[in-house]
């Protein structure tokens, strides 16, 4: 068996936007978001504080975006050593990030759209594990972008097989900055 990892995927579907969806943000649905976190930020809790705030209003907290982000992942068609990676058979989560661009007002209506970023490979004491980087993009009534989540996943080697010595890489980086690398 060769020691080295076979990572494959189709580079041409990284950045490629496919459809999720909306979602309409309400007064009621912030409110229950921040009772469930127990979130008391007057700026998302209080309408009357919130008006005389720097929005002007209510405001969702951007981390509610993490409630309504699609579980649906969009599909690279990642292959290790030619075995295919289900997209929605998650291992881990590596990380998430909000980057809020807008402020996210009851009434808004968001457009989600989400594709691929990054796709690499890294090898451990557990064996390979497969790192996928996943960017959902909220744009309001307005066209406006208004948050950008990006969501960074593992696939583990579950069966434990033989730790390779490097992994390989079929596609090269994104130049765009986009993607899960530190």
């Amino acid at each position: 068996m060769s020691d080295e990892l076979q990572l494959e995927f189709e580079a041409d579907a990284l950045g490629v936007e496919h459809p999720f969806g909306r979602f309409e943000i309400t007064a009621a649905n912030i409110a229950r978001f921040c009772r469930q976190v127990g979130e008391t930020n007057p700026l998302y809790t209080d309408t009357d504080a919130a008006s005389r705030g720097p929005y002007g209003s209510l405001v969702a907290p951007p981390s509610m975006l993490l409630h309504v982000t699609p579980r649906d992942r969009v599909d690279a068609n990642v292959r290790i050593n030619g075995t295919r990676v289900d997209p929605d058979n998650i291992d881990l989560y590596a990380g998430m990030a909000i980057e809020p661009l807008e402020p996210l007002r009851a009434g808004d209506v968001l457009e989600m759209t989400g594709s691929v970023v990054d796709v690499f490979a890294k090898t451990g004491r557990s064996g390979w594990m497969v790192f996928v980087t996943h960017r959902v993009d909220f744009r309001n009534q307005h066209g406006r972008l208004a948050a950008i989540v990006r969501a960074t996943v593992i696939h583990r080697d579950a069966a434990g097989a033989e730790r390779p010595q490097h992994a390989t890489r079929s596609a090269p980086a994104r130049p765009d900055g986009c993607g899960g690398r530190a």
